[in-house]
């Protein structure tokens, strides 16, 4: 029930590490460009604010996963009879496999852009599970790209030249033919030899097409990318006065259609691709050699009274350097707000940006000595990831706010020892190379019964297997390797019952509680179920639930292992910051109040949301899904976009709730719905963890019975739903 309490899942992200906002305060103070004459604008697209506030707030998860323009990929299929002859199912979700739909009118300048959105919005943001992420085992990959070795360091340039474009402004860079290999160029204009980028659009990899290693991969979707916003670069649906236009005023805001304009789609990317504080200093100074360059008129861009186009577009970007003193207090007060709210947490992770992310990282080497460097080699190391989040909370002192290892005894790995020695406390940000480091912890362990998926790299996901490893981690090895053999004859029985359940949820108990530093917590073990590792291997596949009762106050992580991955996630169901949330959100509120612009418009809404999310009873919950479904259902399409504006705490709560007033709402109308709510609705469906029977019973009890599921819905077959 909500009662002044929402649940905040903070999902696990397919993300590498974001700089975080004190990073972002300190560059903002930093003077820019040859001449050290200019600080980045607050207001203005430079400021990597916009894309820590729009990750947080969760708006193009929103957008990614939920936009009636994009077929999502999931399927439901019967996978055999439980022991009390109960069907049950398998959920298929393919983030990767997700597509445009081809229906969508093309032969209008908006719909063939929105069509190219979506398809450009897929390729930057490729997500491999239900999380946000421009990661992906793809070797023609944008982000890829942008890291192959002949390239990233003048990734500063391209991703500068993109927003750009979005901004208006005329960049010559172009993909040029030549007689051997297709290259990247972006030219200087007041310098015929000068080249900033000149690169091969070619790398190694995994061939998409043949599947087959190959040394030279060409970079279609980085051309493609490029081509989009070269075509942004004059497109009016986007510009000033356009449907599609960045907000200036309070209702252009809310309307959300903003969500579709190219300058969001990269200030987006932007953000989640920075590393750290360097490079995205690196990259504004890269944007103002560009924009300095790119300018034709020779006229000094800070100083000119009557400005041109690209003079109005400097303005936007950077301010003069005395302007720092009176423009501090838009970030300081976030700043403060995000402190204060920081410093309220039980668990090392307080936010979705404290969590670690699965990335791409550098196979471990045998000895451990060191990586390899062949990109190639490279894998997403999303077990890995979710275990380094667990061994966090395993080891995180409450009353200290530190990581300490003594407790779990002495058996555990030197690899563990050194890993909390280097990071012994929690860090706002988990960087590359801090993957890079836990790798030596996960990798290469001395246990062949272990599954990996090449080199003893990449750790295989299910319950045996992943305890196999903390076995070795911990040195726990005879009570683990008892719950391993436990889950072996099960899995050669080919049979779990509920008494087999409660076995292996002590067991894990057990376990996970001899590792805690605090015995005071509860663990529990739900929806185990056989199925089969990605190696084709049985095993078991659970949530599991660890939660501390902090005065009297349920505070937790899960850590959800299925077929092909793990990830974990935070609850917290505490109100002590409510206080300290509200008065940030005030001052926040204070200081933005007269400011009439985007950034404006976002700040002010997303300290509404979080304050909203803090107190929001059930009426207050009921209202908001109600304004969902009018928007769904409303004859312009484009109104969706506003519902993205709620939030990832609004939509994780008012799924199941979206589907039945939905329903109710198209049969007393009696007539069929705009095809964007049919698609807006599948998608939320498929967002849905249809496998669990519970959940399933849950969705189809909000359909009325004469509802036309099939029709509506053919990813969910009504012939397969039976016995349940």
């Amino acid at each position: 029930m909500i009662s002044r309490i929402v649940l905040k899942l903070i999902m696990l992200q397919s993300i590498l590490a974001r700089v975080n906002m004190e990073e972002i305060k300190t560059v903002s103070e930093t003077f820019i460009g040859e001449k050290q004459d200019v600080i980045i604008n607050p207001m203005g697209p430079l400021n990597l604010q916009r894309g820590y506030i729009v990750h947080q707030g969760g708006y193009m998860h929103n957008k990614r996963f939920y936009s009636h323009e994009i077929d999502t990929d999931y399927g439901l299929y019967k996978n055999g009879l439980s022991n009390e002859n109960k069907q049950e199912y398998n959920f298929m979700r393919t983030p990767v496999n997700d597509k445009v739909y081809e229906c969508l009118d093309k032969k209008t300048p908006k719909g063939k852009y929105m069509s190219t959105y979506h398809e450009m919005l897929i390729k930057m943001f490729p997500s491999m599970d239900e999380n946000l992420s421009i990661e992906i085992d793809r070797s023609n990959a944008l982000t890829n790209f942008l890291r192959a070795d002949h390239v990233k360091k003048d990734a500063k340039y391209i991703l500068a030249a993109l927003l750009l474009l979005s901004e208006g402004v005329d960049i010559k860079i172009a993909v040029e033919s030549t007689e051997e290999k297709k290259k990247l160029v972006i030219k200087s204009k007041t310098c015929k030899e000068k080249e900033f980028v000149n690169i091969v659009m070619h790398t190694t990899g995994i061939d998409p097409v043949t599947n087959m290693y190959s040394d030279s991969i060409y970079q279609s979707e980085a051309a493609e990318i490029v081509d989009f916003y070269l075509q942004c670069r004059d497109n009016p649906l986007i510009k000033k006065g356009g449907k599609f236009a960045m907000p200036t005023t309070k209702k252009e805001f809310e309307s959300g259609k903003f969500l579709n304009n190219a300058a969001f789609l990269i200030q987006t990317y932007i953000y989640e691709f920075i590393e750290t504080a360097e490079s995205y200093k690196d990259f504004v100074n890269a944007a103002h050699e560009l924009l300095v360059d790119q300018v034709a008129e020779k006229e000094n861009l800070a100083n000119t009274k009557k400005k041109s186009k690209e003079g109005k577009i400097f303005d936007e970007l950077f301010i003069a350097k005395e302007a720092l003193s009176e423009n501090k207090k838009y970030i300081e007060s976030f700043c403060d707000f995000v402190q204060a709210t920081n410093e309220s947490i039980k668990l090392p992770f307080g936010s979705d940006s404290q969590l670690p992310r699965y990335t791409r990282v550098p196979q471990c080497k045998l000895d451990k000595t060191g990586f390899e460097l062949d990109q190639s080699l490279y894998y997403s190391d999303c077990v890995e990831s979710a275990l380094l989040g667990l061994f966090s909370c395993l080891a995180y002192s409450q009353k200290t706010k530190k990581y300490k290892t003594s407790h779990m005894g002495e058996g555990i790995s030197k690899e563990l020892k050194n890993f909390f020695k280097k990071y012994p406390r929690p860090a706002e940000i988990i960087d590359s190379e801090m993957h890079k480091e836990w790798s030596r912890v996960v990798a290469c362990l001395d246990n062949d019964k272990i599954d990996y998926k090449q080199n003893k790299n990449e750790l295989i996901a299910g319950v045996g297997n992943i305890f196999l490893a903390i076995s070795e981690i911990t040195g726990q090895k005879e009570e683990i390797l008892e719950l391993v053999e436990y889950i072996e004859s099960i899995c050669k029985k080919g049979e779990l019952n509920d008494d087999e359940r409660w076995e292996i949820e002590a067991k894990i108990k057990s376990i996970i509680k001899s590792l805690l530093p605090s015995k005071n917590v509860e663990v529990s073990c739900e929806q185990a179920r056989l199925g089969t590792r990605s190696n084709g291997k049985a095993d078991i596949f659970a949530k599991i639930f660890i939660i501390h009762n902090i005065n009297n106050e349920p505070t937790g992580f899960t850590l959800n292992i299925t077929p092909g991955y793990a990830n974990i996630s935070l609850f917290s169901t505490s109100e002590d910051n409510f206080d300290s949330v509200k008065e940030g959100c005030e001052e926040i509120s204070k200081v933005y109040s007269n400011v009439n612009c985007y950034m404006g418009h976002l700040m002010i809404h997303y300290v509404s949301i979080e304050l909203e999310s803090s107190v929001c009873d059930n009426i207050e919950f009921f209202n908001i899904t109600k304004e969902i479904i009018h928007y769904t259902m409303h004859e312009e399409p484009e109104k969706i976009s506003k519902t993205f504006l709620l939030g990832r705490v609004f939509f994780s709560l008012a799924k199941l709730d979206t589907i039945r007033f939905f329903m109710e709402k198209m049969m007393k109308k009696g007539k069929r719905p705009a095809e964007s709510a049919i698609r807006f609705t599948g998608n939320v469906l498929g967002s849905l963890q249809l496998n669990d029977n519970t959940m399933l019973w849950g969705v189809l009890m909000r359909f009325p019975s004469d509802a036309n599921m099939q029709e509506y819905y053919p990813r969910i077959a009504s012939e397969e739903l039976d016995n349940l």
